[in-house]
């Protein structure tokens, strides 16, 4: 029979059916010995030491923290427990990482391809990773959409790695990821609880809550499209219980139950069903990606709309539009080896005053490893 003189005094309910309860806040297990059921905490405790260093870090980016005191709330915690988000970047840290890492392409590259495999997808070295000079990997999907990866899979490969960096690198060189998943925050809201529940073990990394919207664009200035073309919209620095984000994404698969199969949205729709969500910030995914050719009516002046896509996005973004993925992983074919095109696209951004990241686009079992489109369309 369970012992009810905890719940008692706590004034808390329970129900005898359930294998795992939560209390105050806090997540327990019921645990039988010999018959006798006892309460197992599944929140690590913390000591005062561990709870001054993790507050010493959210201080540093004092304009995440009402961002942090709005999931608490929203997950149901005390507002006061910032300390428990440590790990979650916010805004203000995203935007100071990327500003520091503009112009480093080694940040976000695990190594280098050799030139006779650039065109193969993962065929890069892992030098970066191994000497620690590796930093982020900010586009990752998980099981919550098409990635073969859980959430808590992704956060232990990572934080293997952080710790191993800031060991060779020292404490102010965490690892930071983001988890973008397609048209769903499942996968950020749950990333959220996991260290909410555990924030000394994720102390090293630093996790961005987002998203990857699939949205078209009917035209850009000058480049009449065939038929609207797909482009995909990273959602950054989201709150994934807000009221906001869950409606939107909902009404994004609410016909087809399926994120994978959801509607395309427009760069406008999204912009305004967000509008007051302060602590987004947007990104131009992949802007280079192969088929904007097949969508033009006229493809000789391929890079010139490609230039003029991203002027679009930061038009109808504004100051809520980022960055672009001038450094990403995940190319293949002609455009891993399409410096010129790659060069142009970063100088763009530079011009534009847009900042520049870059990821891997995981799918697969690795999180320094791209996996995306391994199996050609025919």
């Amino acid at each position: 029979m369970i012992n009810t003189n905890y719940l008692i005094k706590t004034g808390n309910y329970y129900n005898t059916s359930l294998q795992r309860v939560s209390f105050g806040g806090h997540g327990y297990k019921i645990k039988q010995d010999y018959g006798r059921d006892e309460f197992v905490s599944l929140t690590p405790k913390i000591s005062k030491k561990d709870v001054s260093a993790l507050n010493k870090h959210v201080a540093l980016f004092p304009l995440d923290i009402s961002y942090k005191k709005s999931m608490l709330v929203n997950m149901g915690e005390n507002p006061k427990n910032t300390y428990r988000l440590n790990s979650i970047a916010g805004p203000q840290e995203f935007n100071s990482f990327l500003s520091e890492h503009n112009n480093h392409e080694y940040i976000y590259k695990p190594g280098d391809r050799p030139f006779l495999r650039q065109h193969e997808v993962d065929s890069h070295t892992m030098e970066n990773v191994e000497t620690g000079r590796y930093g982020a990997n900010l586009h990752i999907h998980s099981v919550h959409s098409d990635g073969q990866l859980t959430i808590q899979e992704i956060l232990d490969q990572a934080v293997a790695y952080a710790d191993k960096r800031v060991e060779k690198n020292g404490a102010h060189e965490p690892f930071y990821i983001a988890i973008t998943d397609h048209n769903t925050a499942e996968g950020s809201k749950e990333a959220l609880k996991l260290i909410y529940e555990n924030p000394k073990k994720y102390q090293n990394l630093r996790v961005i809550l987002g998203a990857e919207i699939s949205a078209k664009m009917p035209e850009v200035r000058g480049f009449q499209f065939k038929k609207p073309r797909p482009v995909h919209i990273l959602m950054m620095c989201m709150d994934p219980n807000s009221e906001a984000v869950q409606n939107y994404v909902k009404s994004l698969s609410e016909e087809s139950h399926n994120v994978m199969f959801a509607r395309y949205t427009t760069l406008e729709e999204m912009t305004e069903a967000l509008k007051d969500e302060k602590s987004i910030r947007y990104g131009f995914a992949h802007p280079a990606y192969p088929d904007m050719k097949n969508f033009l009516k006229s493809s000789n002046r391929y890079k010139a709309a490609v230039l003029e896509s991203i002027q679009h996005f930061q038009n109808v973004t504004k100051d809520k539009g980022l960055f672009v993925e001038g450094y990403y992983q995940g190319y293949m074919n002609e455009l891993a080896t399409d410096k010129k095109l790659l060069k142009l696209i970063r100088r763009f951004c530079d011009y534009l005053d847009l900042l520049k990241d870059g990821g891997m686009d995981t799918h697969m079992r690795n999180i320094f490893q791209s996996g995306a489109k391994l199996v050609k369309k025919k």
